[in-house]
């Protein structure tokens, strides 16, 4: 997999640290409903998603420490992760995303 590396930024370090010291945090989480026309497939929700991380080299960025310090590693791909739910079982709708949007998600 190819991948470029660059120094982080004294924000992105910021953010790093803050994600070490509270790991179980999802403060810099971004949560929102998206309405989606009637008989749209995962398919091509996956698809579409693939597409803005492809696009977008912030989507692809993780961050590594090393010797040198902090630095970002921006991948060539990401694989979107996606999976179904069927919302009749897990207590509606804006339950389901509030419990979504708690859970922090790894920087490294």
């Amino acid at each position: 997999m190819a991948r470029w590396e660059f120094p982080a930024s004294y924000g992105q370090e910021r953010v790093w640290l803050a994600s070490q010291l509270h790991p179980d945090s999802s403060l810099y989480n971004v949560a929102m409903l998206v309405p989606l026309p009637t008989g749209t497939t995962t398919a091509i929700v996956r698809s579409a998603l693939s597409t803005v991380v492809e696009r977008h080299e912030s989507m692809r960025t993780a961050f590594r420490h090393g010797a040198d310090g902090l630095v970002q590693v921006v991948h060539d791909t990401v694989e979107v992760e996606l999976s179904e739910v069927d919302l009749r079982e897990s207590g509606g709708l804006l339950r389901f995303c509030d419990a979504e949007a708690r859970i922090p998600f790894s920087l490294d």
